[in-house]
């Protein structure tokens, strides 16, 4: 049986992420904004809590961000009808603006990556990717 070498994978996936890191910040974003706005974008509106869920982080640290986002005007805040003692939290356009940029960053290191790997390594890592996803 073969073992996947995951010290020298990680190593590769530690110059990925600093690639990844680096393209978002070119956009004027850092990761945990990135992946808030993604999850924001998805969800249509979410609560400060469930936001901190998804993202796996306390919800002082998720509050953090989110004021960091409403700060930079690329979240709003909106009423919950329901519980007046929440509020549910939306991407702004200029959120969505921001998002793509960001999206645009990271497809040009992903095309960088991927050129010099075949179909073959691609369908692998990907499938890899999806596998290892569902383990968490």
């Amino acid at each position: 049986m073969h073992l996947l070498n995951v010290l020298d994978l990680l190593e590769g996936v530690q110059v990925i992420e600093r690639k990844i890191f680096l393209a978002i910040m070119y956009s004027g974003l850092r990761m945990p904004q990135f992946r808030a706005m993604r999850f924001l974008e998805k969800s249509g509106r979410t609560t400060v809590s469930e936001l901190s869920r998804k993202l796996n982080v306390t919800r002082a640290t998720a509050s953090v961000l989110v004021n960091e986002l409403l700060k930079a005007g690329l979240v709003v805040t909106v009423e919950n009808q329901s519980d007046r003692r929440s509020f549910y939290l939306e991407l702004t356009e200029s959120g969505s603006k921001r998002l793509n940029a960001a999206r645009a960053e990271i497809s040009v290191v992903q095309t960088h990556i991927s050129r010099d790997l075949s179909d073959q390594t691609i369908r692998v890592l990907n499938n890899f990717s999806e596998t290892i996803k569902w383990k968490r």
